[in-house]
């Protein structure tokens, strides 16, 4: 009968727990889709991997001299590494897959490059950015607005919706006009057939 043993657990938890944490870190910046399928312990071991390879160096020393930091000392670095370094490696991988620097590199060896953004909702979407949009509905309606801070986009599958706090309306000279007093608009995503972007710096002498 295998019996497990503290010390395996421990040695367990410190190898995943960095991968949990660097993949955590990773995912609130980058969109990911999980499929039903997938394993998050593939995706955890995978992070955890490339963490040991990139900090193997730092922890062989760490390993081999830590009688010389004394107890306290040894614990502080021990939980920096195991927990704040991770942060680190999540951060770091998020804006590489956000600059798409793999990317360009594969396409210019000549290799085809697959986005790991799953999806041009995603891509646009998750920036966040301060954007003048007209929004056209299945109905062929234009809702106008301003998404900006305030305002709530579903980067989820099956909740692809958007709460625009700013709305606002067309006049008739073709005027871009703020609507005053009022707390929003939800929009259900089924209904949406495009979305329109405009730089607000180019629209900030049309909106009023």
């Amino acid at each position: 009968m295998e019996i497990i043993t503290s010390d395996s657990v421990i040695l367990t938890a410190t190898f995943i727990t960095p991968g949990v944490i660097a993949y955590a870190i990773y995912t609130l910046i980058i969109p990911v889709r999980e499929k039903k399928e997938d394993s998050p312990i593939t995706r955890f071991l995978f992070f955890s991997c490339m963490y040991f390879v990139i900090w193997s160096p730092a922890y062989l020393f760490f390993n081999m001299n830590h009688f010389y930091f004394g107890k306290t000392l040894s614990t502080i670095l021990w939980l920096l590494f195991i927990f704040l370094m991770p942060v680190i490696l999540g951060l770091i991988s998020a804006k590489i897959v956000e600059k798409k620097y793999f990317e360009r590199i594969l396409r210019k060896c000549g290799f085809p490059a697959i986005s790991q953004i799953p999806s041009a909702w995603d891509f646009k979407l998750s920036k966040q950015e301060v954007r003048l949009v007209k929004i056209k509905l299945k109905d062929n309606a234009n809702i106008y607005g301003i998404l900006s801070k305030g305002s709530f986009v579903s980067l989820y599958d099956d909740y692809r919706d958007m709460y625009i706090k700013q709305v606002c309306i067309m006049s008739k000279d073709g005027k871009i006009k703020k609507i005053k007093n009022g707390d929003g608009i939800y929009i259900n995503g089924s209904e949406i057939k495009t979305v329109e972007f405009k730089r607000i710096k180019e629209e900030e002498n049309h909106v009023e």
